[in-house]
C-alpha cells in the first residue's frame, strides 16, 4: 500500500498501520508514545490545520489504522498511490 499526502510526501507499507507507522515515524510529532496516541494527533491536526474532521472507527489498532488512511483518502489530504 502506497499513499501519497497533499504535500507530496509519499509512505508505504504492506498494510495501514505499516503506513502509519512511517509517516509517525517521519515526523517531528514521533515522540507520541503509542500508534493510538499519534492516530489522535493525526485527527487534532486535520482538524485544526486542515479544517478537516476525519472519520475513524474501528475496535483494533488495524482497523482504525486502515479507516484514519481511507479517512485521509477520501477528504483529500492523501491520495492512494498503488499496491
Amino acid at each position: 500500500m502506497k499513499i501519497v499526502l497533499k504535500d507530496g510526501e509519499v509512505f508505504e507499507g504492506s498494510t495501514a498501520l505499516d503506513v502509519l507507522r512511517a509517516m509517525k515515524g517521519a515526523t517531528m510529532f514521533s515522540d507520541a508514545r503509542t500508534m493510538e496516541d499519534y492516530i489522535d494527533l493525526v485527527l487534532r491536526m486535520a482538524k485544526d490545520f486542515e479544517r478537516v474532521e476525519l472519520a475513524v472507527r474501528g475496535n483494533s489498532l488495524e482497523e482504525k489504522a486502515a479507516s484514519l488512511v481511507q479517512s485521509l483518502c477520501e477528504t483529500g489530504l492523501a491520495a492512494k498511490g498503488g499496491n
